[in-house]
């Protein structure tokens, strides 16, 4: 397994960070690792990961519930 680190986070193979936790626990995470970001350069990087990044957990909601 490789971890790659994008956008500030550690993925394993592309997919979503702390995969073995819930998805409220993966937003807590998430949005805590970030809470540190001051840089307005990296806003516009950390509203695109988000967006991403909640599509990917209601994507998964929709899969689950098939």
């Amino acid at each position: 397994m490789v971890s790659i680190k994008k956008n500030g986070i550690l993925e394993n193979d592309g997919e979503f960070p702390y995969s073995n936790s819930s998805n409220k626990v993966r937003i807590i995470k998430i949005l805590s690792h970030y809470l540190n970001i001051k840089n307005h350069q990296d806003k516009d990087q950390f509203h695109f990961f988000l967006k991403d990044k909640l599509e990917k957990i209601q994507n998964e909601n929709r899969e689950q519930t098939l």
